[in-house]
């Protein structure tokens, strides 16, 4: 098994079948070697707006850099 290195902030592309792929973001470490992780999606209608992320003014214009907003 290989290991890699997580730092809180990091997003993976991650393969979730049937509905393609998706972005994560690592939140909060748990424990020494378990991180806790929240999916992105497309805000929709319907959608919570508990905990919103939007594009960081400050970054180039790129529709994959995020900040948190709560």
């Amino acid at each position: 098994m290989s290991s890699i290195s997580i730092n809180i902030g990091d997003v993976f592309l991650i393969d979730t079948p049937p509905n393609g792929q998706h972005f994560y973001v690592a939140i909060a470490k748990t424990s020494d070697n378990k991180y806790l992780f929240v999916n992105l999606t497309d805000k929709k209608n319907n959608s919570e707006r508990v905990c919103v992320l939007v594009p960081d003014p400050s970054l180039p214009r790129n529709k994959y850099l995020l900040t948190y907003t709560l």
